[in-house]
């Protein structure tokens, strides 16, 4: 739905916090479900929480404050975040170094959860098995 944004704004050209409130009422009447807030609601969220507090306009707005308070200080996150993807690190071995015995290396993992371990390794005999286990642990 599009909300017209020059409407009901005071002689000034600044909206009040009632306007606004009667906006996103506009905007919750007429939209389709799961539908997220448009960017120049958002927008003018914020200039409200600029002057009214970020507290106030939330529950005016009946919004969420913890995401205003972001949009405020100019952050803005997707609108669902996930969890971080697990990240791959391919090690490439020289040819010169083929024997297992001949290597010697430290790993150093952390979990999502925030476990670290570090190994140091003579060889790469069992760091397969090692790593899956790691990162497999509950």
């Amino acid at each position: 739905m599009t909300v017209a944004m020059n409407a009901g704004q005071t002689g000034e050209g600044i909206e009040s916090l009632e306007q606004v409130k009667q906006r996103f009422a506009l905007w919750r009447a007429g939209r389709r479900r799961g539908e997220r807030f448009p960017n120049a609601l958002w927008e003018v969220a914020v200039r409200m929480a600029e002057r009214h507090g970020v507290q106030q306009t939330a529950h005016e707005l009946r919004i969420d404050g913890g995401r205003l308070k972001q949009r405020l200080e100019g952050v803005v996150l997707p609108a669902q975040t996930s969890k971080a993807a697990p990240q791959f690190v391919e090690m490439f071995v020289p040819p010169a170094v083929v024997s297992t015995q001949a290597c010697a290396c430290i790993i150093e993992m952390e979990n999502f959860r925030g476990g670290k371990m570090r190994v140091e390794l003579k060889g790469l005999d069992g760091l397969a098995d090692l790593s899956n286990a790691f990162w497999s642990a509950r």
